[in-house]
């Protein structure tokens, strides 16, 4: 068995990843070990950084969403007559009336109402 740079071969050709411990190298190196003992760790230590990456993806990706949809949800739940809103489109508009899953919106300043699918509001516009 030879050493090459941190990978143990077995045979020539076929690596074995390995963490090696400097103070079983030595006694390796000197014959007083057995080949099997300079390697270390688990296969349970190879997921390590495979879960990390997905905890890391699931606090930076997945919780923002769920926090921004759980406020969209609020926001349309709580459309009232009178509010200044901005749609998917980009237009600003005050609704003026509101039924089951549609928002009718009067754009300014020529006072035209459209309808619009309630999902279609996405925020509400600055005042000014």
């Amino acid at each position: 068995m030879q050493l090459r740079l941190g990978v143990a071969t077995a045979a020539p050709g076929r690596f074995l990843p390995t963490a090696v411990n400097p103070t079983a190298l030595a006694q390796f190196a000197t014959g007083a070990v057995a080949p099997g003992l300079l390697l270390q760790g688990s296969g349970f230590s190879a997921f390590v950084p495979i879960l990390l990456m997905i905890g890391i993806f699931f606090l930076l990706v997945i919780l923002p969403a769920r926090k921004r949809q759980k406020k969209l949800e609020r926001l349309l739940e709580n459309l009232a007559p009178g509010d200044r809103v901005v749609t998917n489109g980009g237009l600003l508009g005050t609704v003026v009336g509101l039924r089951e899953g549609h928002v009718t919106l009067r754009i300014a300043p020529d006072g035209v109402k459209l309808e619009f699918a309630r999902t279609a509001v996405v925020g509400m516009a600055e005042k000014g």
